[in-house]
């Protein structure tokens, strides 16, 4: 009778044991994913306090920094270049009145109304995009680039929550079936 008892002991403390190791695990998935969230929040900081630092002090950067704006500014450039250059190919022009997108085929401006011509709006939008003549302001193109950051952030959040849920979930079968594996023992 004793040796049951102290088999029934036995297999007592390795399943708390088992329990205990579970709870820690979990634990530090938590708190591991808690770290990365907050890792990733700092990031997002960190780039807006860049971006704060080119809206205010672009123009006359201290000298660490002139460099960078400058590669942020050729860069902002090459953005309003390529998006001029995707709307020529997709057949959206500039209305010479207005400056307005049209659409193809249109033959009137919807936001002035005035007469647009094929030849000639399709000329000038060529035009703009060898002289690199664009209105886009270097706010306007942040802001987009910002919202975009900020989506694959939420999406990168997600995965991160689910491989921290599969992994709880891996860790737990695991610490199950070790127990398991040691009470057949």
């Amino acid at each position: 009778m004793a040796f049951f008892d102290d088999l029934g002991k036995l297999i007592s403390e390795k399943g708390h044991h088992v329990v205990n190791k579970t709870k820690e695990l979990t634990e530090i998935t938590k708190l591991s994913a808690r770290i990365s969230d907050l890792q990733r929040k700092n990031d997002n900081i960190y780039r807006i306090i860049g971006k704060m630092y080119v809206d205010n002090f672009g123009s006359n950067p201290e000298h660490m920094f002139k460099d960078a704006i400058h590669s942020i500014m050729e860069n902002q450039k090459k953005i309003v270049t390529c998006r001029e250059e995707i709307k020529i190919l997709k057949g959206i022009r500039k209305c010479p009145s207005c400056g307005a997108d049209v659409h193809a085929g249109s033959q009137f401006c919807s936001k002035c109304g005035a007469r647009v011509e094929d030849d000639d709006v399709v000329a000038d939008a060529e035009a703009d995009i060898v002289n690199d003549e664009t209105e886009t302001t270097f706010d306007e193109v942040s802001e987009e680039t910002v919202e975009e950051m900020k989506e694959k952030g939420e999406e990168k959040k997600a995965e991160g929550d689910e491989n921290a849920k599969e992994g709880e979930e891996a860790q737990a079968e695991e610490s199950a079936e070790e127990a398991d594996g040691k009470t057949e023992a």
